[in-house]
């Protein structure tokens, strides 16, 4: 697969464990500790980080940069970031910046990065203030996909990753729902026909200008909100995802937007995968809505939401009426109750 850009293209390649060890070999790597374990990295070139999101910050990011420096990486060397969302999105950030920008792979290592974050070229850290307020377009030179890494992953980031692929049967492809099995690794068929769904929609508003690349944040205004407001502790992304489809299918029923009938049908694929649809600070949904003003979507005339219109169909709906996404978290909460 080839993703066209702004600046040319990558490509998107699949390749078996052995072979992802021999173009890792002596190359500069920049991973977790948990991936570092499960592939055998080791060495003066690799840099191991903490796993999981509190590593997407100014502090980790200046610790790359104090590393890449003492290692005297150049403007004409590349980085290859190895692991889950939360590594790729560092590593871009860092690519993006550092001497003013240099190559990057992608080598995304959990379900959640193979089949959306590792796609795209968005990078960025957050902020105390809001996920991702960080960041810029920064394509990888390619993405390097091994599906056998997924073996090692514990159930919950399976589930993680099913948010996300969830996501893509809601908003463009129902066929996906047939592809799955609970309780299973999600075969490269499944990877491959998300990554296909993300090439779609970036190609067609890869800078986010025509509002088309927003319908990839179906439920992520509140997903995003709820992340804020937990400081990025306690959630999955693709679980927080998984709470803000439920709770954004609801929102947009009772605004006229969303047939009634999807609502039950959310609920119904993310119970069959075991992924939440509710959560404690739903019952504060004034918090949620500070988080949401310091979202970089946002536009001055309210809150701005990716609405389910079909099954297999969204559209961005700017300025959401902020009294109205309190009266209809708020009514969510009841009926869920």
């Amino acid at each position: 697969m080839i993703v066209q850009h702004r600046l040319g293209e990558y490509p998107i390649e699949f390749l078996s464990l052995a072979n992802l060890a021999t173009r890792l070999a002596g190359q500069v790597i920049i991973t977790d500790t948990n991936v570092a374990k499960a592939l055998a990295l080791q060495g003066e070139r690799i840099m191991c980080l903490e796993p999981g999101e509190s590593s997407k910050s100014l502090r980790t990011y200046e610790q790359v940069i104090d590393w890449l420096v003492s290692r005297s990486i150049g403007r004409k060397s590349q980085i290859f970031a190895v692991g889950g969302g939360v590594i790729g999105d560092l590593v871009g950030f860092v690519a993006s910046t550092y001497m003013r920008g240099i190559k990057f792979t992608q080598v995304p290592t959990s379900l959640l990065a193979q089949v959306d974050s590792s796609v795209g070229g968005k990078v960025g850290i957050d902020h105390g203030l809001g996920k991702n307020l960080l960041g810029a377009f920064h394509p990888p030179t390619e993405v390097l996909v091994c599906a056998e890494t997924l073996n090692s992953l514990p159930d919950r980031q399976v589930r993680n990753g099913l948010g996300e692929i969830l996501k893509y049967g809601f908003i463009s492809n129902p066929e996906l729902f047939d592809l799955l099995a609970p309780g299973e690794i999600p075969s490269q068929i499944v990877i491959k026909t998300c990554i296909q769904a993300k090439i779609a929609v970036v190609e067609a508003d890869e800078l986010e200008t025509n509002g088309i690349r927003a319908t990839l944040n179906f439920g992520h205004t509140v997903a995003h909100a709820l992340e804020a407001c937990l400081n990025y502790e306690g959630l999955l992304h693709g679980e927080a995802v998984a709470i803000g489809m439920a709770v954004e299918t609801f929102i947009g029923d009772k605004l006229g937007i969303t047939p009634a009938s999807l609502s039950p049908m959310v609920k119904g694929q993310l119970q069959r995968h075991g992924l939440p649809e509710s959560h404690p600070l739903l019952k504060s949904p004034e918090l949620l809505i500070e988080a949401m003003r310091r979202d970089k979507k946002r536009t001055a005339d309210g809150i701005p939401f990716s609405f389910l219109t079909d099954l297999g169909r969204c559209k961005l709906y700017e300025g959401i009426a902020e009294s109205d996404v309190i009266r209809l978290i708020n009514a969510y909460v009841v009926e869920a109750a």
